[in-house]
């Protein structure tokens, strides 16, 4: 059932000196200063965690895919889980600029995947504020908040927002098996010749080419593997990129499960084309000349095996792999994509294992006698999810529970109470201020998120209600079971109405017509129906959304 109404506190956002003091309001009960160890992976749907494969989340929204996460499910057990975590903004850049602002796309100005120059470099980050009170900070992985030539990405620090410590893919670079990696041009790397002399690496760096070795080639050719070693080796701090005598913030960004990009190799089970050396003319993307999209999606066949009747790429799909209720009988993805994206999904798990298993066998050179996993607090999220067939979508940007759903686990022991799982809406424009006050500081400015860190301890203070969620032509309200959704055309508008309770797999909307006052205010229909377009329509006039108010359209409910 919905909470008692109540707004969420929003200001007007600007851009932020980054010149001026930034408050730190730390706690007195922090002792120490954690660690954070932010890791995000790409169009991951909340679903797909081992987690909820328990009988009781059956026929919810939450119902479980076929996937094996026991390193992220024993970090839900030994943290915090939120079944009701949403992304603000359900495509990459736009929701991955809110992570780390705490504003909405229509503050910060990214509202597609494109225009980067609107996301000025002097916004505010959790980075900045991180680094300004003393912290190391680092992003390793996908970042897609630039199209800057990658090449001039390193000619001004501005560009990595607040972080000191950058490796990565400046655009989004869904090449998994054979990524273009960029970095500062003293890069050292600890394997083949690159342990020699120091010898840098080449920018950019494609482990599947640039090693001369083909084991080794093979080995780092997978991105999450390659990712999870150079996270490993700032843990480690290998080659001296930081002070280990202070507190660090590592960002780690898997470009999988996204779909995959670039060409496929012409046979045999080696998923990159620089090891296989043989290119077909399709794309991994699936965009074709003629026809429907047909998305592709491709993990190392160890991990897409269990999902196929054999041990390779060219064996089908098996036919006994649970779906949603939602997914047609007959839609491509069963027979194409499900091994890819599931087997990607638990590769990301086994990825998150070995950063464990190096946090929970190494002391905290800052404090000897605590090993790292007590000193660190760890957050397992997603930018976005993923429809893979569900009402005969793809891929995400649609306010469907599978689109806009994303896990969220944070883990701090001795302070997140073990074992606790929350139903509250938890929205991304929320997730910078709410570590940042769990860490004692803030953000200088006004943003639009709300701090919830009060939550993560296990209190009831300051609980979300609604999280409002925009892309394109669409303005959304999701409420813990309920979410109320407005699209706008040129001529008409849409409206749907899901009880998610009621109908967990959205195939029942209950269309409303905006003319109709009866409809809107019928109170057996829902209670809450004029309570959350109400809601919706005051958010949209607070933060001023430049295209889409609802005073403009006459919809009789004032």
């Amino acid at each position: 059932m919905l909470l008692s109404v109540s707004l969420v506190p929003i200001a007007a956002a600007g851009i932020i000196p980054l010149s001026g003091s930034i408050k730190n309001t730390q706690k007195p009960e922090n002792k120490i200063k954690p660690n954070l160890i932010f890791v995000y992976a790409d169009q991951w749907r909340r679903m797909a965690m081992s987690y909820y494969s328990d009988p009781r989340f059956d026929n919810t929204y939450n119902q479980g895919d076929p996937v094996h996460t026991p390193n992220i499910d024993r970090c839900a057990q030994e943290g915090m889980i939120f079944h009701n975590a949403v992304a603000t903004s359900p495509i990459c850049s736009p929701n991955r600029a809110t992570l780390l602002t705490g504003l909405y796309p229509s503050s910060h100005g990214l509202i597609q995947n494109s225009n980067y120059t609107i996301f000025s470099h002097d916004y505010e980050t959790i980075a900045h504020v991180l680094k300004s009170n003393g912290y190391e900070t680092a992003h390793i992985g996908k970042w897609h908040l630039s199209m800057t030539k990658p090449e001039k990405f390193f000619e001004t620090d501005s560009t990595k927002r607040g972080f000191d410590y950058w490796y990565g893919s400046p655009n989004h670079n869904h090449n998994n098996f054979d990524a273009q990696l960029y970095h500062t041009e003293n890069e050292i790397d600890g394997l083949g010749e690159y342990t020699i002399n120091g010898k840098v690496l080449p920018n950019p760096f494609i482990p599947s080419m640039d090693y001369s070795d083909i084991e080794l080639r093979k080995q780092e050719s997978w991105n999450p593997d390659h990712l999870t070693r150079k996270a490993l080796d700032y843990l480690k701090n290998s080659f001296g990129v930081r002070d280990v005598m202070k507190p660090f913030a590592l960002y780690i960004s898997y470009n999988p499960p996204h779909t995959i990009h670039g060409n496929k190799p012409n046979d045999g089970n080696e998923g990159s084309w620089h090891i296989a050396g043989i290119k077909e003319g399709e794309s991994y993307y699936g965009w074709r000349d003629a026809g429907p999209p047909d998305y592709d999606y491709r993990a190392p066949v160890k991990y897409e095996a269990e999902y196929r009747q054999g041990n390779s790429y060219s064996d089908p799909v098996r036919t006994d792999l649970r779906s949603r209720p939602n997914v047609p009988k007959d839609h491509y993805s069963k027979f194409k994509c499900l091994p890819g994206y599931f087997g990607a999904v638990n590769s990301i798990d086994e990825c998150f294992g070995l950063l464990d298993e190096y946090l929970s066998s190494t002391p905290d050179p800052r404090y000897p006698d605590m090993m790292l996993k007590e000193t660190s607090i760890v957050v397992i999220t997603a930018d976005h999810g993923e429809m893979m067939g569900s009402n005969n979508k793809m891929t995400k940007g649609i306010p469907l529970e599978e689109s806009i759903a994303v896990p969220f686990i944070i883990r701090w022991p001795q302070h997140i109470p073990a074992g606790s799982e929350e139903e509250m809406v938890y929205n991304s424009v929320d997730v910078a201020p709410s570590l940042l006050g769990l860490l004692g500081f803030k953000l200088s400015g006004s943003i639009d998120g709300t701090d919830r860190s009060e939550v993560f301890l296990g209190n009831e203070k300051n609980k979300c209600q609604y999280a409002f969620l925009s892309l394109r032509n669409w303005r959304a309200v999701r409420s813990e079971n309920e979410i109320y959704i407005v699209e706008f055309f040129p001529n008409r508008k849409d409206i749907s109405y899901y009880n998610l309770e009621k109908d967990p797999f959205q195939l029942h909307p209950l269309k409303i017509n905006p003319k109709n006052k009866n409809v809107l205010n019928n109170k057996q229909l829902s209670p809450n129906i004029s309570i959350l377009h109400k809601e919706l329509k005051n958010h949209l006039e607070k933060i001023n959304d430049p295209d889409y108010q609802l005073d403009k359209y006459k919809l009789y409910i004032e």
